[in-house]
């Protein structure tokens, strides 16, 4: 789904708010600004995925020298494996994340950890960034409860 639906509407915001923010990029002779991004084809691609901005625009903007680079050099992987987190921490995924796909998860990774810092869950349903809950006397949803539960 993240491919057919998630993907090129986050892609074609993206877009928008990079048009939207031209003003901030000098003018230059050679179709580029200086960090390497080609204003123009940004601007006429129709469709483009998320791999494809951070590769010519998310990682040139930031220093990174492609969109693997700045994958990898901003994952919280390393901080896990080096047991760097001090302060209790809730690592919360929902299995049905659309954006994050659960294969993406270093799973080994939170098996093999030995930090006493940081909490993992994992929920069958929760979409991106989602937990809602009702409010209305229906059913909670993991939100509330295990917030409670992990500051108790």
């Amino acid at each position: 789904m993240n491919r057919f639906v998630y993907g090129p509407v986050l892609a074609d915001a993206l877009r928008n708010i990079f048009a939207a923010n031209l003003h901030a990029f000098p003018p230059h002779s050679n179709n580029t600004v200086p960090f390497g991004v080609n204003v123009p084809e940004v601007l006429a691609k129709k469709y483009f995925t998320i791999r494809w901005y951070d590769d010519r625009v998310t990682s040139k903007l930031f220093g990174f020298t492609d969109g693997e680079d700045y994958y990898v050099k901003t994952s919280s992987q390393p901080w896990l494996e080096q047991g760097a987190i001090q302060i209790p921490t809730l690592a919360l995924h929902s299995l049905d994340d659309p954006i994050l796909h659960p294969d993406n998860i270093p799973w080994d990774v939170v098996r093999r950890s030995t930090n006493k810092a940081v909490v993992f869950a994992a929920t069958q349903g929760g979409g991106h960034v989602g937990w809602f809950e009702d409010g209305h006397g229906g059913e909670y949803t993991p939100t509330g409860n295990s917030l409670l539960a992990f500051v108790s």
